[in-house]
């Protein structure tokens, strides 16, 4: 007698099978097993060594090693120096179905919400309608028929949403990540960021941060662009800039907008580091006034030095870990000003085709230019001396 084991669960109703007794994240219910390409979804063995397995479930009977073979299903192969395992073709999810393996590189969904809980998976995601609150995607690609609320998005290619992306006003809690692509229908509250692509966004985005290696556009109708921070690495093409309230709308290309984000990460992290640095100062300016003007002896005293040591010790540490960042910062702010000087002029610009309010603001490299009076469509470009030049659109 002879056994398959699977490298997956083979049942159909394993979900949460181990939290019967225990409280259940139900953001975190999803029973997606990623296989990755080459790797053995299933190997035989003989009744004595599948006994000396520590885990023998996910296994079938079967009378002839060479019945392996009867398991191959799409995605699936069979390696002839190895004809006792099976092995996946690609990145994928592995499932039984009628005694055949098969990977699934795409997978379907009709919303997520409590009923799928948090997705991360290899291949594809496909979702017919919402996503609903406080739920995580990760995969290759990510496309959505419906809107997501509050959601993070990451994506390895491209992020493509028919609806819109709605975060929360206070924490900007919606937030979409992709490598190539991200195609939206419009955004409120929320952050994007496309490492290595373009960013498309048909009707508006509203008091949201977008950052991009390729161009951004903002194409639509109405194609509108208010409140937030766009960043381009050359190009931004947008319909209408600001609202008619003045509300503060910055507009940026010119760098890499992802050495700019290090930058500000790395100064937040500086800037809470001082703050415990202080903390540590204060801490110990205290103990010592306690030590030099108080009679107390024996254990309570020690305990006071070496709490007072410990402090110190930290103190030390944070200095260390503020002298670093500062270091990191000075050496990341004169890559970005490099940058900045090095600007291809041809290829840098902000095309604004409609209507540009007060309190737009354009930044090309090192050069801002604010906006204090309302303005039809311009192109805004560097010109040989590197001084912002703006010129009207025509139609």
């Amino acid at each position: 007698m002879y056994y398959i084991k699977f490298n997956f669960n083979i049942s159909s109703n394993n979900k949460n099978k181990n939290l019967k007794n225990e409280q259940i994240d139900y953001r975190n219910i999803s029973n997606i097993e990623n296989i990755i390409k080459d790797q053995v979804v299933a190997e035989v063995f003989s009744e004595d060594a599948i006994q000396e397995l520590d885990n023998q479930e996910n296994i079938i009977k079967i009378s002839n090693p060479k019945d392996i073979e009867n398991f191959i299903g799409e995605g699936v192969y069979i390696n002839t120096n190895q004809p006792s395992r099976l092995y996946a073709d690609k990145n994928g999810a592995a499932f039984l179905k009628n005694n055949k393996i098969y990977i699934e590189d795409k997978l379907y969904f009709d919303e997520i919400s409590y009923k799928t809980g948090n997705i991360t998976f290899v291949g594809d995601i496909f979702i017919k309608h919402d996503v609903k609150p406080g739920f995580v995607i990760n995969a290759r690609n990510i496309t959505i028929d419906g809107s997501v609320d509050n959601s993070k998005l990451i994506a390895g290619e491209s992020v493509i949403i028919k609806g819109g992306v709605i975060g929360s006003q206070k924490t900007n809690s919606s937030y979409i990540k992709a490598g190539k692509l991200v195609a939206l229908n419009f955004i409120e509250n929320t952050i994007v960021e496309c490492h290595n692509g373009p960013v498309y966004i048909k009707k508006s985005s509203m008091h949201s941060s977008i950052y991009a290696k390729g161009r951004i556009a903002v194409y639509g109708s109405p194609g509108l662009v208010v409140g937030g921070e766009i960043m381009a690495q050359d190009t931004l093409l947008i319909n209408i800039a600001g609202s008619k309230w003045g509300t503060e709308t910055i507009l940026k290309v010119g760098i890499d907008p992802f050495k700019y984000l290090r930058l500000k990460n790395y100064e937040n992290d500086l800037n809470n580091k001082l703050s415990l640095f202080e903390d540590t100062n204060k801490s110990i300016e205290y103990i010592e006034s306690v030590l030099e003007n108080s009679s107390e002896s024996g254990e309570k005293r020690e305990s006071l030095i070496n709490e007072l040591e410990d402090i110190k010790i930290k103190r030390d540490n944070f200095n260390k870990k503020i002298n670093k960042l500062q270091s990191i910062i000075s050496t990341t702010k004169l890559l970005i000003e490099e940058e900045k000087q090095n600007l291809h002029l041809k290829d840098t610009k902000i095309c604004i085709y409609n209507k540009i309010f007060p309190g737009t603001e354009i930044r090309l490299g090192l050069n801002h230019h604010r906006i204090y009076d309302d303005m039809e469509g311009h192109i805004f470009q560097l010109n040989e001396n590197g001084e912002v030049t703006f010129n009207k659109l025509t139609n």
